[in-house]
């Protein structure tokens, strides 16, 4: 998978690209702020946007900021 040419990927594709288990990405998923497409039970992941949302919470505590990630 290129990351330039894909602009959504599934679930299943993110955790690939991330390196995060299928379970840490359901989660993020639950937390309003992360960018997601949603329509109907079909769930997509804007790459580039997921991407840069994660490096801005890198240093940040994600319990602190996100308790539904943890809830």
């Amino acid at each position: 998978m290129n990351s330039n040419e894909t602009l959504f990927v599934s679930v299943k594709e993110f955790t690939k690209a991330s390196g995060l288990t299928e379970y840490c990405v359901r989660r993020l998923l639950k937390i309003d702020e992360f960018p997601k497409l949603k329509y109907g039970h079909t769930i997509r992941i804007p790459l580039q946007a997921a991407q840069e949302w994660l490096l801005k919470r890198q240093g940040s505590s994600i319990e602190a900021e996100f308790p539904a990630f943890y809830g």
